[in-house]
This record gives structure tokens, sequence and C-alpha cells, in this order.
């Protein structure tokens, strides 16, 4: 990301809700957080590494939970992901993925760039694609109900079937 984007990925609003710098460009890469309630599905970087993020896998949280105040346990310590994704690659590929899809009469498709010879995913892009920042359990509801053959909240690019 571009030091602008990392600057508002970083803000956080006063409800405490995440904030999606690239949108809809990589909502099924990353991920995302409809009202409060983790709802990404396959493929997504949110599921894949959600215990690396959080710093407990979900089954670890009664332990925590329970010892809190115990000095003699490390809470736990959420970590930072490092991805390989370009911000302007990713634009681009969403751009000519749309335009395939529409030229093509399609329902839904997937681009993957590679860099090939480090092996680095430098964008992975799904269509059709939504804004996860605006995103609530409704109209996650009505966009799966609406793209029924596509798959729209799966991340076709790097998911494994």
């Amino acid at each position: 990301l571009n030091p602008e984007l990392a600057a508002r990925a970083a803000r956080e609003d006063d409800d405490g809700e995440r904030y999606y710098p690239l949108g809809p460009q990589a909502a099924q890469l990353i991920g995302w957080n409809a009202e409060g309630r983790f709802a990404a599905q396959q493929g997504s970087v949110e599921r894949t590494w959600d215990g690396l993020l959080r710093g407990y896998k979900p089954s670890e949280l009664p332990f925590f939970f329970r010892n809190r105040h115990n000095p003699l346990v490390t809470p736990p310590r959420p970590q930072d992901l490092q991805l390989t994704i370009s911000a302007e690659l990713q634009r681009f590929a969403t751009e000519r993925l749309d335009r395939a899809v529409r030229e093509w009469n399609g329902s839904g498709g997937a681009l993957v760039v590679f860099d090939a010879t480090s092996g680095e995913v430098l964008a992975a892009v799904t269509a059709p694609h939504f804004d996860p920042n605006t995103l609530s359990l409704e109209r996650m509801r009505r966009l799966q109900e609406e793209n029924p053959r596509s798959q729209v909240l799966v991340n076709k690019a790097l998911a494994s079937s």
C-alpha cells in the first residue's frame, strides 16, 4: 500500500469498525467484517491467518479468558501480516477482469498475477465484487441470493476447492 492508503487503513472509527482501503478491489482477498461479525469466506487472508492476526486461535479463547488475571500466562499477542499485493496492480487487475466478464457476458471470474521469479502473489481479483466497508449481514445475504452461480463472497482467485 502507498503511505496514504496505509494511513487510512490504520485509522479506526470511533465505534471500532474495520476499514478496508482497497474496498471492492480486494474484498474477497482480504476478507471482511459485517456488523462486527467475522464473515470472511474461504481463501481470504482474514480467514486463513485469523489466529496469527488475533494472536490466538478461537479454541484458545476460554483459556485466555479464565487466565486473564494470571501474571504467569502470557496474553495473546496479535501479529502483523505482510502481503505482497501491489495496490496498483490490484486496481488494474480488477479493471481488466471486470472488462472481460462484461465482454464475455460472464457471471464472474478470477485473475491472479504472480511474480514468476519469486512466486509472490502481486494481485488476486475475484468478480463480481462488493465493497466490504458498506457490508451488512442483510447485504451479504442479498449478494449471495443475487449471485448464486458466482459465489460472490468466495475468493475464487486463491481458494482451494
